[in-house]
């Protein structure tokens, strides 16, 4: 079901085709529907922390390998605009990966958030690979949420693609026979 006729289906007033246990009770009014600025922002600070994580540890080893192999006298660490270069490209990376394969982040998989395009659909690569870029280039149009009447920040009206609450993830289904080997 794409987006839209999904949130034509809530918008019925019917009960959603997700089972009762699947999603939290207090989370059921609210999924489908677009985030706000406080579900979307957390989400993106968890990215960011991990990545954040991510360039200390890695800043420690280069550290720790440089101290073993040189023997200085210290740990020299990498400069700060090597790891902010670092981050951004590892946040680009990881926000590129997770919104093209699931249209969630390890952060909007916490906060229950899943980007989708104007369809409804998954982001293509492109897509989200661009998104990524504006997201990074351009973090305060995050509060265009705030005066868009659709929950919308200024990247989504730009890339046409919407955060909604998804806290179901979607488990692909079995076939009932299997083919025959060989």
């Amino acid at each position: 079901m794409k987006f839209s006729e999904y949130e034509a289906f809530v918008a019925s007033g019917q009960r959603t085709e997700v089972g009762d246990s699947s999603v939290p009770k207090q989370a059921r009014p609210f999924q489908g529907h677009r985030a706000g600025l406080v579900t979307r922002a957390l989400a993106a600070l968890i990215d960011l922390g991990l990545v954040a994580l991510t360039v200390i540890a890695l800043n420690a080893i280069a550290a720790i390998i440089r101290f073993l192999v040189v023997r200085t006298s210290g740990l020299d660490i990498p400069h700060l605009q090597w790891s902010i270069v670092l981050g951004a490209g590892l946040l680009w990376t990881s926000w590129t990966w997770g919104w093209a394969l699931t249209g969630r982040t390890f952060g909007g998989h916490i906060m229950g958030l899943r980007v989708v395009s104007r369809s409804g659909d998954a982001l293509g690569w492109a897509t989200a690979a661009v998104r990524a870029v504006f997201c990074l280039a351009f973090p305060i149009g995050l509060l265009w949420v705030l005066v868009s009447r659709s929950n919308r920040s200024f990247q989504d009206t730009f890339m046409r693609t919407s955060v909604i609450h998804d806290w179901v993830m979607s488990i692909p289904s079995v076939p009932e026979e299997m083919p025959p080997k060989g």
